[in-house]
């Protein structure tokens, strides 16, 4: 009897185990899901951005445009087209920036992804492996029931 109370707390034990490892595999999962939509919010702010670059990009073109038209002064016009240009070479600086920037968020999310994936088929292999424990323990103490009352005559 004494051998089944201790397989029994034994058995407790284990489940306390699994459950504790269970919590903290679901806690990570939250956290993994909580960090890859904050990175998918941080993706979304940086297509704004592009679009308004892209957006501040062609306005920029079209004043390009505008002062080669309006301006009668072949220096100061130089000087507008220069300073256009520079402001284009800035811009699609900044959206080669945040393009890359965008990658790396996708980049982020696939890992986050694939690692919220691999928690999961580690828990479910861990709920496995201790609800196959518990069955082989459980046909292990019905045998030395059985076999206690058979030695037991009863």
């Amino acid at each position: 009897m004494e051998e089944l109370q201790k397989q029994n707390q034994e058995l407790s034990e284990r489940l306390k185990k699994a459950s504790t490892i269970y919590k903290e595999q679901k806690a990570e999962n939250l956290r993994i899901t909580t960090e890859r939509d904050e990175l998918k919010a941080r993706l979304e702010k940086y297509e704004e951005q592009i679009k308004v670059l892209e957006s501040k990009n062609a306005k920029n073109e079209e004043k390009n445009t505008e002062f080669f038209d309006l301006l009668d002064n072949i220096d100061s016009l130089n000087e507008k087209v220069e300073e256009y240009k520079n402001s284009i070479d800035t811009l699609n600086e900044e959206k080669t920036e945040l393009q890359q920037k965008n990658q790396d968020l996708e980049n982020a999310i696939d890992s986050l992804e694939k690692s919220q994936q691999e928690y999961k088929k580690q828990c479910t292999k861990l709920i496995e492996a201790i609800s196959n424990t518990i069955e082989e323990q459980t046909k292990t103490l019905n045998t030395s029931i059985s076999n206690i009352i058979k030695e037991a005559g009863i």
